[in-house]
């Protein structure tokens, strides 16, 4: 039998797959990573990626309780452009590979001016899930922090690690590594 019309959310949300569909209202989704990367550096606005797996549940409540939360949603239409992907995209690949993505759901705040990554959250679980408070603190507190109207920070590469630039990141991997938290001062 079909829930059909019945559930709370009206004609829009009534099914499995429409309660955990992606943001698609919230996502960039013309020309893939550098695409989004581009639409943000050109509109002032941080890059906000999600990188996901469909076999693992906490992807798909992001899309349900955090990305459908209207805070949330206020929040990365004013300071953010969304690019959202799967793991097993030859975008979503390359980008795993470029910032050393480890678990999934991950989300993080890209600099879109150089590439560098500035935050990311990773490998939650339901059991500890990552809340839409919890974001919308993150994401509030980041847009305090940083602006657009400073230089951005010239990512700092551990001594004798070569190659940084050659990678296309700017400096991602360092940054990957807890070297995020010093910008902004």
């Amino acid at each position: 039998s079909s829930a059909r019309g019945t559930g709370a959310g009206g004609a829009g949300s009534n099914s499995l797959a429409d309660m955990f569909a992606p943001p698609v209202d919230l996502m960039h989704r013309a020309g893939g990573f550098q695409g989004a990367r581009n639409v943000a550096r050109d509109a002032r606005r941080w890059l906000l990626v999600n990188l996901q797996r469909d076999a693992d549940f906490a992807c798909h409540a992001l899309n349900r309780d955090v990305w459908r939360d209207e805070l949330v949603e206020n929040l990365v239409r004013e300071g953010f452009i969304l690019w959202q992907a799967m793991d097993v995209s030859q975008e979503g690949r390359t980008y795993a590979q470029r910032y050393g993505v480890r678990s999934y759901p991950h989300v993080a705040i890209i600099d879109p001016r150089t590439s560098r990554l500035m935050w990311k959250k990773e490998g939650w679980t339901q059991v500890d899930p990552l809340t839409a408070e919890q974001f919308a603190e993150h994401a509030a507190d980041f847009c305090s922090r940083h602006s657009f109207d400073r230089p951005p920070v010239a990512p700092r590469a551990p001594v004798g690690v070569g190659g940084a630039s050659a990678n296309g990141a700017a400096g991602g991997g360092a940054a990957a590594g807890g070297g995020g938290t010093t910008i902004g001062r």
